[in-house]
């Protein structure tokens, strides 16, 4: 056979990472024009400034990038398990081709019932490795082992592979990744003015800025900030109207698996990190 300039595990990696680059402008490009939608309504009783935003539904480009980048991921896993199948045996044998895979297991307690019956992880990877790499050496699946999320301990379900495993299981399977907007902070003018809570901003006159939301993803009409600020001590005086423009990143939606309200591109470039720096290099010289 003619041998690859390239590996397909590396051709789908580096697709994957042009699929994250496309999320990331997607997502930068929606958040920017919510944030130019965010609304300042003046209430009189109390008197204050309330900012609030009702964010638009995703760009369906953007759910569909979103897990094909996932799957895109995923399955460069899938194919570096298969190319160092290739290494020992090219072609592999019909029965090794069709049950290669990368394993991807995390923990499952074994509960007082069925203690003596229940496999533990260990146990589980085992069978596992004995379906998906069977013609690999032990020094494979022992390397494989080792990036394994239920290794981890406590926290395994936050291990990047198991979260890339549960979201593309569901992206795959059941539906698109719900993407929402998430406020990650306040741009303010004039400058210098920063957000204090209630109290006094400026000599003595009291006025104060207060955040209603800061963490977790929006759905439908959100109050985010609520603000009373004067420019001058006069008997007329008038609340101003501040310049503040909420930061948004896209999140995933709270019922995501494994990935609830966290950040797209953060979870994303996390997931591929770990495979680049953990999962290929002391695989490399096996393909």
């Amino acid at each position: 056979m003619v041998r690859r300039v390239r590996n397909d595990f590396e051709v789908r990696f580096d697709w994957a990472e042009t699929q994250l680059k496309q999320i990331k402008d997607h997502a930068r490009i929606w958040a920017d024009r919510e944030a130019n939608g965010v609304t300042h309504k003046l209430n009189r009783n109390p008197l204050e400034y309330v900012v609030s935003v009702n964010p638009t539904q995703a760009p369906r480009e953007l759910a569909l990038l979103i897990g094909d980048c996932l799957h895109s991921f995923r399955v460069s896993l899938d194919h570096l398990a298969y190319q160092m199948a290739v290494r020992i045996q090219d072609p592999p044998k019909p029965e090794v081709a069709e049950a290669s895979g990368f394993p991807i297991i995390g923990h499952r307690p074994i509960s007082a019932k069925r203690k003596g019956r229940g496999k533990g992880d260990d146990d589980r990877f085992a069978d596992s490795a004995a379906h998906k790499l069977q013609s690999l050496p032990r020094a494979i699946i022992s390397e494989i082992r080792k990036v394994q999320p239920y290794q981890t301990g406590p926290g395994w379900d936050k291990h990047a592979l198991w979260v890339l495993s549960e979201l593309e299981r569901v992206s795959k399977h059941r539906e698109l990744p719900v993407a929402l907007l998430s406020i990650t902070s306040h741009a303010f003018t004039p400058p210098g003015l920063a957000e204090t809570g209630r109290g006094v901003l400026s000599g003595d006159l009291l006025a104060y800025i207060e955040s209603l939301r800061l963490d977790g993803p929006i759905e439908g009409r959100t109050d985010l900030m609520r603000y009373l600020y004067w420019t001058d001590t006069t008997p007329a005086r008038k609340p101003m109207k501040l310049d503040i423009r909420p930061v948004f990143e896209v999140a995933f939606a709270k019922e995501s698996p494994a990935a609830n309200g966290v950040a797209v591109g953060k979870t994303l470039t996390i997931i591929r990190d770990y495979i680049a720096k953990e999962v290929i290099p002391p695989l490399m010289t096996f393909v």
